[in-house]
């Protein structure tokens, strides 16, 4: 995050998994809470309080203050790959770059929040897994990183 702001590429819109959201956003969240303050954090998604995941996730959501209504001052906005919310389609939001979060390497499922952003320049799909559909899809080549840890 420091790097996105230090090229002044905030805003930023964070892609999560549906399937495991909940650990993805406390991990990030925790990376970033230091850097970029909470009221200045969008949550567009909540899930659904009947199972404990869901409960765990919206708590944590209240609990950081990351439930921000969408602005123009927002620098952050987390979404799921499945879902493209109405309003950061509809709100005055131009974010300079994306952040797509996969440890499944679904290409396929996050295809319609990129179709809406596809103007952006920077976009960055964090995966645990080396993917070939991604070359596919997008039709051009993509550089891959690959860390050692």
């Amino acid at each position: 995050m420091l790097s996105l702001e230090s090229l002044n590429r905030l805003p930023v819109i964070i892609v999560l998994p549906s399937s495991d959201a909940h650990d993805v956003l406390v991990e990030l969240h925790q990376q970033i809470r230091n850097i970029i303050p909470s009221e200045d954090v969008c949550t567009m998604f909540r899930m659904d309080n009947t199972n404990q995941d869901g409960s765990f996730i919206n708590e944590y959501i209240r609990k950081e203050k990351i439930n921000n209504k969408l602005a123009k001052n927002i620098k952050v906005v987390y979404t799921l790959e499945n879902k493209v919310p109405k309003p950061l389609i509809n709100a005055d939001f131009d974010p300079m770059s994306i952040i797509v979060y996969s440890s499944h390497s679904s290409v396929y499922s996050i295809r319609k929040i990129l179709g809406c952003f596809e103007d952006k320049d920077l976009i960055v799909h964090y995966s645990t897994k080396n993917s070939k559909s991604s070359n596919y899809f997008f039709d051009r080549n993509i550089e891959t990183i690959n860390v050692n840890m």
